[in-house]
């Protein structure tokens, strides 16, 4: 066994003892850093696809109903939808699909029509000036889950967004 007592200081360079543990010691942040960037990253894939489907799924609900180019013929048909798209159901005080999501003004229901005067769509549509059309769009906050690792870094601007549009059928 090497001692480091009695050699000179150009032994000690030579000496290899404990270097695996000192690049380990390097690497290791480095290392964590990757893998918690590699979690976050698929959180947030995850949230968006969580945000697209319930948005797709309620604008398919919302142009069931009935409703024509300024809106729905029930105005209380806005805040099933909005809480259809943040909850995944049109009961109330449902959980949200997402953490965080709190507020069903973060769902917008747009308006519109598209011009069927030249008698382009047949079938349900013949005879139809206009046929009216719904867009559902969502904005929901991205919780960062390991903010912990993180101080003093910010993530309140990441939001999972998304919108459809559908005509009504």
């Amino acid at each position: 066994m090497n001692s480091a007592r009695g050699r000179s200081p150009a032994g000690w360079l030579k000496d290899a003892e404990g270097s695996s543990a000192t690049e380990f010691a390097l690497v290791l942040p480095l290392l964590l850093l990757l893998m918690i960037s590699a979690f976050e990253v698929g959180r947030l894939y995850w949230s968006y696809n969580v945000v697209s489907a319930a948005v797709r799924d309620s604008s398919r609900y919302a142009s069931r109903l009935t409703m024509n180019c300024s809106g729905f013929a029930n105005s209380a048909n806005t805040a099933v939808v909005q809480r259809l798209t943040r909850t995944g159901t049109v009961d109330t005080g449902a959980a949200p699909l997402l953490p965080n999501w709190t507020s069903d003004a973060s769902v917008t229901i747009t308006f519109g029509c598209v011009d069927n005067s030249s008698s382009s769509y047949l079938g349900l549509y013949d005879g139809v000036a206009q046929i009216p059309t719904v867009t559902v769009a969502a904005s929901a906050p991205y919780a960062v889950g390991l903010t912990g690792f993180l101080p003093g870094f910010r993530f309140n601007a990441i939001k999972a967004r998304h919108s459809e549009t559908w005509g009504q059928q």
